[in-house]
């Protein structure tokens, strides 16, 4: 396994392999793990990706970064998979 693709489709595989409680209690480890990181200590602004399918969720650490922390939180807009849409940089490219 040396790229994102092969690793995505690992972490997928035991993911889905999971029961709902085991999914929850690694989704409450990994927002515990973090928000209690000397990274989340040290720095005022994080990118985070919303969860898509069954990742990590996201939307608690979102919401307590935005309601409790006083941190600064970005969203990562996806506009599609291909390159011309991957981050929405292109967004105003003309043909």
């Amino acid at each position: 396994m040396n790229n994102k693709s092969d690793l995505r489709k690992l972490f997928s595989s035991v993911r889905n392999g999971l029961s709902l409680s085991e999914k929850f209690e690694y989704d409450r480890r990994v927002f515990s793990n973090f928000i209690n990181s000397s990274i989340f200590r040290d720095f005022e602004i994080f990118l985070v990706y919303i969860s898509f399918k069954n990742e990590a969720k996201t939307t608690d650490l979102i919401k307590y970064l935005l309601e409790h922390s006083g941190k600064k939180v970005t969203v990562r807009l996806e506009r599609g998979a291909d390159i011309d849409a991957a981050c929405g940089q292109l967004r105003g490219k003309s043909n």
